[in-house]
This record gives structure tokens, C-alpha cells and sequence, in this order.
């Protein structure tokens, strides 16, 4: 990629992207900030042993407790697995940290994802174990 396309990209999707996240945060008196992204089972031809993985940064209040709440349904959660999650300039960063608000980044296996009734139990657990997990920090 050529220097005006990055400096277009960076212009057009990650400026933006984070203006629209501190907007949000601003005008919706955001408290809590979750990230929600999913990973592949398998990487380098290794499986990935966990369903769930919770990345934090030095702020692990709402990720230790996400962390609690999934072990007592018993999930195999990933602790800054299956990727680390202190990344300076990423989305917990700029907008958690920055702002003080509670935050975590919920990594969950794709392949529990695979079809739309897998992504309805999904979801109905993530609400579940979020809500939990906010009312108890």
C-alpha cells in the first residue's frame, strides 16, 4: 500500500471508526465498553481448546469478572488467549482506558458461530454472563 492510500485509509476507516466510538461514549454516558470479535479454531494446524477467549489490559476489573462468571458455567475461557490484549492504540485502550470506563474485548471460536441457532445461544450466553459480570463490579 502506497503512502496516500494508507493515509486515505487511516482517514476514512480508523479515524473514523474511533470518532464514532468517542461520539457514542459522549453522548450516551457509556459506562461500559465491549468489544466482540470472533477467532479460528484452528491456527497453524493446532486447535484452539477454548470457546471463549477474554482479553484485557492493566484494567481486568469487567474481564476478571467475565473470566469468574463463564469458569462457573463451566467454558473453557482463555485468559488474553487465544491473542494478547494490551495493545496501545486499540479500541480498550484509546476508549476504556482513556475514559476509565469498564471494558473487555470478548474473543469468541468461530465455529460456534457456524449457523444461525449457534449464534442465538451465543448471544443468550454473552447477555447472561455480561450482565452478571456488570453487576458484580
Amino acid at each position: 500500500m502506497n503512502e496516500i492510500d494508507k493515509r486515505k485509509r487511516i482517514s476514512e476507516v480508523y479515524n473514523r471508526y474511533h470518532n464514532k466510538i468517542k461520539t457514542t461514549i459522549e453522548l450516551n454516558n457509556i459506562t461500559t465498553l465491549i468489544s466482540l470479535h470472533s477467532f479460528n479454531p484452528i491456527f497453524k494446524k493446532k486447535k484452539r481448546n477454548i470457546h471463549f477467549g477474554i482479553l484485557s489490559n492493566q484494567d481486568r476489573r469487567l474481564s476478571d469478572s467475565i473470566i469468574t462468571e463463564m469458569k462457573k458455567r463451566k467454558l473453557k475461557v482463555g485468559d488474553n488467549e487465544p491473542y494478547e490484549g494490551n495493545l496501545i492504540g486499540d479500541t480498550m485502550y484509546k476508549h476504556g482506558i482513556k475514559n476509565n470506563l469498564h471494558h473487555t474485548l470478548i474473543e469468541v471460536r468461530n465455529d460456534l458461530l457456524s449457523s444461525s441457532t449457534k449464534i442465538h445461544r451465543v448471544s443468550i450466553l454473552l447477555k447472561q454472563v455480561i450482565i452478571n459480570s456488570i453487576n458484580r463490579i
